[in-house]
């Protein structure tokens, strides 16, 4: 599959100039007739006609002149005006393709330029959300720990039904997203791990602190390259004495873990 992109002029708001009408006007500068440009591009004469009309109407100055005749299909030219428009577009439309050839020479893996833009156009109200691969699925009764492997080693570990696996078609080695609320997070020193009835304890330092009027939004940069932000009370903050570049914690419970896949 290749990529490609189409090149339009627009004026006074009205889109009028595309690729299809700079192939109609380069016809009639070859024939000289907008009835054999209209055979040439493969319109009718009507569809030509009204083309030229509406590129005239709303162009800064008419494109395309009557030599002799009328509506019935007589002589015609283009314009001076039309000829610069030609050239410009050509320009441009080359450097256009260039450009597209230049990404298609860059991308590899079309499967894989297709899940990026799925990520992109996920939207959801949760602050934490990670993209990795499911690295262990462990099935009991009822529920199941689906551990997600993040960029960089990180690992989060959710609780969720074993009707949502099946429902969610997750498998070891498939991808996943991993979602966690802010407030689901307790900031914490890492001093205190294994002390804390929590499933997901990660380590990092601050990356930015959103101080307001009653609570704190703490991001924490972890080990392995992704962001964690929890929210806690200004007094806490104080507490921990935290600033840009401590050493902090973030944990939370794996029942706090939203799983979600790509459809």
């Amino acid at each position: 599959m290749k990529i490609k992109g189409e090149l339009g002029f627009d004026a006074a708001d009205n889109f009028f100039i595309s690729a299809g009408r700079i192939k109609l006007l380069k016809a009639v500068d070859e024939t000289g007739s907008i009835s054999q440009a209209a055979k040439h591009v493969g319109l009718s004469y009507k569809a030509a006609w009204d083309a030229i009309q509406l590129m005239n109407e709303v162009s800064e100055s008419p494109l395309v002149l009557k030599k002799t005749g009328g509506a019935g299909g007589g002589g015609a030219e283009l314009s001076p005006y039309a000829a610069k428009l030609i050239t410009s577009y050509d320009l441009v439309n080359n450097k256009l393709s260039s450009i597209m050839s230049e990404i298609q020479e860059n991308i590899h893996d079309l499967d894989e330029l297709l899940i990026a833009l799925r990520r992109l156009s996920m939207k959801t109200s949760v602050r934490n959300q990670y993209f990795g691969k499911i690295k262990e699925i462990n099935l009991g009764q009822v529920n199941a720990e689906v551990i997600v492997s993040l960029k960089g080693g990180d690992e989060i570990a959710a609780t969720i039904t074993k009707t949502s696996v099946e429902r969610l078609g997750l498998k070891v080695g498939g991808e996943a997203f991993s979602m966690v609320k802010a407030s689901s997070v307790i900031i914490s020193d890492p001093s205190v791990k294994g002390k804390l009835s929590v499933r997901n304890f990660l380590t990092g330092t601050v990356e930015d602190l959103d101080a307001g009027e009653v609570n704190a939004f703490v991001t924490i940069k972890l080990e392995g390259g992704s962001e964690l932000t929890g929210v806690i009370t200004k007094e806490s903050l104080a507490a921990l004495g935290l600033k840009k570049g401590s050493k902090i914690s973030g944990a939370f419970k794996a029942s706090s873990v939203i799983i979600g896949v790509n459809d």
